[in-house]
């Protein structure tokens, strides 16, 4: 799919950052706007009302954070599904890299800034000063996940046995080698999901649940290893089957206690081109950094996070037949 790139280019000064670049593709080329003192304002004020998840397929949780949604200066990000920040900082989303983005809306409760170096190009104008869209994976846990006596229902060695049988796993899961899941829910109590070598790897129907008995044991997702991943949540069948949660791939249980006071780990999706993701990746405490490796990965994935970072090639756009096999009601783009 082939777009134009035509069209207005903004410069201002935003929350302390150099001027940056806004590119609306169906505009005429030409309009300069000059520097400004203060926040530059892409489009109208928002409802003071929250707004739903709708079209978006990224929502930065966090309420006042600077850059809760960041793409890095390495990131070349392209989106045809709504990116939303719900900070009410001047940097809610800072681009530092280039954002193209063809799906609607780009969103942010506080104000939308670029460095120097950032590009933001767009079809429809961006939103800021809108309402803090609601987190709709809120109530998907209803207590702590974490048993205190934390009995394993199998292995957590460098090399499990395949296929490997949902459960309970004491100190999360560590991958390097070949390895596939069966349907079902696996949670990883005072532990992660390690995944560091460069094998196969394959799950269809399951959901992984990050818990512990306190903040200081929670672990996190590493998939950072350059095997194939393709891992995909339950639907609704599949979930009534074998336990797990519909339309839920990664869930970082928000009832563990001391969330607000101990340093948290990042969760790391960063596999590259052959990570096939499909499914609702909620982290409400913690910071996802993601690169998708290639552009064209069309699947359905959405990211949910208290922090959202874009490094390297990311490539965004949900299709509507593998939201349904992950889950993910239709209307989801």
């Amino acid at each position: 799919m082939t777009h134009a790139r035509k069209a207005v280019r903004l410069e201002g000064q935003r929350a302390g950052h150099a001027p940056g670049h806004f590119m609306n593709k169906q505009r005429g080329a030409g309009l300069v706007i000059a520097a400004l003192a203060l926040p530059m304002v892409l489009a109208m004020i928002g409802p003071a009302g929250g707004a739903t998840l709708g079209g978006h397929c990224v929502l930065a949780l966090d309420p006042a954070m600077d850059a809760a949604l960041v793409v890095t200066g390495t990131a070349d990000v392209t989106s045809y599904c709504g990116l939303a920040s719900n900070s009410s900082s001047d940097t809610a989303i800072l681009v530092a890299g280039s954002l193209s983005h063809y799906g609607q809306p780009l969103q942010a409760h506080g104000h939308i800034a670029t460095t120097s170096a950032g590009t933001i190009a767009y079809e429809a104008p961006p939103r800021i000063l809108s309402g803090p869209v609601v987190d709709p994976y809120a109530g998907v846990l209803t207590g702590l996940q974490a048993d205190p006596s934390c009995s394993p229902t199998g292995p957590a060695s460098p090399l499990p046995p395949s296929p490997l049988p949902p459960g309970r796993y004491c100190g999360g899961i560590t991958i390097n080698g070949n390895i596939d899941f069966q349907p079902g829910l696996f949670v990883l109590d005072g532990g992660g999901l390690k995944i560091v070598g460069g094998g196969d790897i394959r799950g269809p129907g399951v959901t992984f649940v990050l818990t512990a008995s306190d903040a200081s044991d929670l672990g996190s997702f590493d998939v950072s290893g350059g095997g194939l991943l393709e891992l995909r949540s339950p639907t609704a069948a599949e979930a009534a089957a074998t336990g797990g949660y519909e339309g839920m791939l990664f869930i970082q249980d928000p009832y563990v206690p001391n969330l607000d006071t101990a340093p948290l780990p990042k969760q790391m999706l960063t596999g590259g081109t052959n990570m096939q993701l499909d499914g609702v990746l909620y982290f409400p405490n913690t910071e996802v950094v993601y690169t998708s490796g290639s552009y064209g990965d069309i699947a359905c994935r959405l990211i949910v996070s208290r922090k959202v970072t874009f490094a390297g090639i990311v490539y965004l756009e949900n299709d509507a037949t593998a939201c349904a096999e992950a889950g993910i009601g239709s209307g989801v783009h």
